[in-house]
């Protein structure tokens, strides 16, 4: 009975040795890839979906120091179509464009005015800096800031900036005026 019981071991070593040898094939993977083909964006349903939420406007960084309200470069570039507004309770910094003395849009920002520094409580942020998109559905020609908390607005002429931009896009809706209005000289 012995004999039959190391066969039977034998046999197992010798099958488990054999299994083993018969897997350790190296398998290459095979990589390949297709030929780029241009889509037209029409047909390109992601680049549908996200245009069709952007309009024409301007992005516009306002600095808020001790010396008053500053226009950072603002510039055009496809924004959302829908403004931004300041859910949070507090100051606010609205940044309204007007076009031939009729407002076009607005968007507004919390003001960082109050930070909470750790283990320091609340202080007071006297300088700051913030950015908004604002849209551009018609041709503007000044932007209105308003900073709650100094209790003080700014008016910004962006006319020479307009022009560069319908210079280089005319077709763009940005680029007419206010309907019912006529651009002033």
């Amino acid at each position: 009975m012995r004999w039959i019981i190391n066969a039977v071991l034998i046999t197992n070593i010798a099958l488990l040795g054999g299994c083993s040898k018969g897997t350790d094939a190296n398998v290459q993977p095979r990589i390949t890839v297709s030929e780029p083909r241009p889509v037209a964006a029409g047909e390109d349903i992601f680049n549908v979906a996200v245009l069709s939420a952007l309009s024409p406007g301007m992005i516009v960084t306002v600095r808020i120091s001790a010396g008053g309200i500053e226009l950072q470069k603002p510039y055009m570039m496809l924004v959302p179509k829908t403004p931004r507004t300041a859910g949070a309770p507090g100051g606010r910094i609205t940044v309204t464009a007007f076009g031939n003395g009729s407002r076009v849009s607005q968007a507004t920002a919390t003001d960082p005015v109050v930070m909470f520094l750790e283990n320091k409580g609340q202080t007071r942020n006297g300088d700051r800096t913030v950015s908004l998109a604002v849209p551009a559905p018609a041709l503007i020609d000044t932007l209105e800031v308003a900073v709650t908390s100094k209790g003080e607005s700014k008016k910004f002429n962006v006319s020479p900036i307009m022009k560069e931009y319908c210079a280089k896009a005319p077709e763009s809706p940005s680029c007419h005026p206010v309907a019912g209005r006529k651009p002033s000289p």
